[in-house]
């Protein structure tokens, strides 16, 4: 058997896991109507381990980074890493009916791969094209799939079932784990990761610092932020996301009302 199909197997299995994560989100949003966070007591635990292992590991390695590496040499690698993820974007871009954000997406591409220097450079930002990041919990979310319940992830963070899901999907879309050994792809992403956090070192620090329930803050900025983005309320170049404009209140980055949680939950 040949390598090429001995990477599709595993690829093959994370669609089906993805498949059943929809359908269990599906069977949550039917069977009844939970609040934001009925996992809280394990999201906490699991929050706690993700924030021990960025006190003591991650973060001072994120500073190493930063006193090592120049700013333009940080922008340059997410620069490239955003654009390798650029294929899956289109994908969803077309899988929610948007043909000119895909249309857009691909031509970024195309640019970003060749004049940008394979994307290290962001030749379209530049030329003042707009960016259209897209990933398959937000194409679930399009079909009408609601979120189920926030669920924080080892070491990725805040998610939803939903997005669980959508993340595996769009893992596994990724066209270049199919001809790029495993033991490339997982340093590759360990080394995105790494230069995000260093980039929002001083973001992050701040929040931290201001927030008198950083757990709240977060869950509370993640599900306004994939509903913003789902309504189409966000723009732009935004590679994670943020959210813009000033919210009502400081109250309001902690606690969502009823209503507000019927939008995030995808229903009426």
């Amino acid at each position: 058997m040949s390598a090429a199909r001995k990477s599709v197997a595993p690829r093959q299995a994370l669609l089906w896991l993805a498949l059943v994560s929809t359908l269990a989100v599906g069977a949550t949003g039917c069977a009844s109507k939970p609040g934001p966070d009925p996992w809280e007591g394990m999201n906490r635990g699991i929050f706690a381990f993700n924030e021990t292992a960025d006190h003591w590991v991650i973060e001072p390695v994120a500073k190493g980074w930063r006193f090592v590496l120049p700013d333009f040499a940080m922008t340059g690698l997410d620069n490239f890493f955003k654009n390798l993820g650029t294929p899956v974007e289109i994908m969803n871009n077309f899988l929610q009916g948007e043909v000119e954000e895909g249309y857009v997406q691909t031509w970024r591409f195309i640019l970003n791969s060749t004049v940008g220097v394979a994307g290290f450079v962001d030749v379209a930002w530049l030329a003042g094209w707009p960016d259209y990041p897209e990933d398959f919990g937000l194409t679930l979310g399009t079909w009408g799939v609601p979120n189920g319940p926030y669920l924080v992830l080892p070491i990725f963070g805040a998610s939803t079932v939903r997005d669980t899901g959508g993340l595996v999907v769009d893992i596994a879309a990724s066209p270049y784990g199919y001809f790029i050994p495993l033991y490339v792809t997982i340093p590759a992403r360990a080394t995105d990761l790494l230069n995000t956090r260093a980039l929002f070192h001083e973001e992050i620090t701040q929040s931290r610092e201001e927030a008198f329930d950083f757990y709240l803050f977060v869950r509370s900025a993640y599900l306004q932020n994939r509903t913003a983005r789902l309504s189409g309320g966000l723009s732009g170049r935004s590679r994670l996301g943020v959210i813009s404009g000033e919210p009502k209140s400081d109250e309001d980055l902690y606690y969502l009302d009823d209503e507000e949680w019927d939008g995030i939950d995808g229903e009426e």
